[in-house]
């Protein structure tokens, strides 16, 4: 019964911290996240061509593009239809889970050439591992 206790006692010890480092891991681990998720874009998406940030793209993905090395212009607003390609866009990490980092990211070639979604990380301190992408539209 006391090896029961202890070890209870233990775990609801234990359990919090490993809750806090997580948590403590993700704040840390954003920047690495948005830049994962910005190089991918500008070296594998658009192959480290000149491409575009539509003014109703997040305000943050304009420096985490240019951060990883994107030729970025930032297009201005203006009146009528905004038809500008290629196009691409990188949001701010949310934290989502202990040691889970969400990035939400999109682009497009054409207009009938893009997608968006949300990539999932593991992180661990600013070391970094992507979990996988879930898809949000597709063109």
């Amino acid at each position: 019964m006391r090896k029961l206790m202890a070890w209870s006692l233990r775990l609801l010890i234990t359990l919090p911290l490993l809750v806090a480092a997580g948590y403590l891991s993700d704040y840390v681990s954003t920047n690495a996240c948005e830049q994962e998720v910005a190089r991918w874009i500008v070296q594998d998406v658009m192959r480290s061509q000149e491409f575009h940030v539509l003014p109703t793209a997040p305000r943050e993905s304009f420096p985490i593009l240019q951060k990883a090395g994107g030729r970025v212009r930032l297009l201005q607003p203006k009146e009528g239809p905004l038809v500008e390609f290629p196009w691409a866009e990188v949001g701010h990490a949310k934290i989502k889970y202990p040691y889970v980092v969400t990035v939400n990211w999109g682009y497009c070639h054409a207009p009938l050439s893009g997608q968006g979604g949300e990539r999932r990380f593991l992180c661990l301190f600013s070391y970094v591992i992507r979990l996988g992408d879930r898809s949000r539209w597709v063109t």
